[in-house]
């Protein structure tokens, strides 16, 4: 899920499962070294409240 600069794919919502296509203004966190993204802000909150619940140790 990292994304680097220049990226143009699309990444996986791991709340939710969504497709995203980011941008500047997509809501996104960095976990274990790795940056997630998320359709919504209400899913990265859900992500940045217990992010082991989502991510795939």
């Amino acid at each position: 899920m990292q994304m680097h600069e220049g990226h143009h794919g699309s990444e996986r919502d791991v709340v939710c499962n969504m497709t995203v296509t980011p941008t500047e203004a997509t809501p996104r966190s960095t976990h274990g070294g790795t940056v997630y993204y998320f359709c919504s802000q209400g899913c990265k909150e859900r992500f940045d409240r217990d992010p082991a619940k989502f991510v795939k140790a």
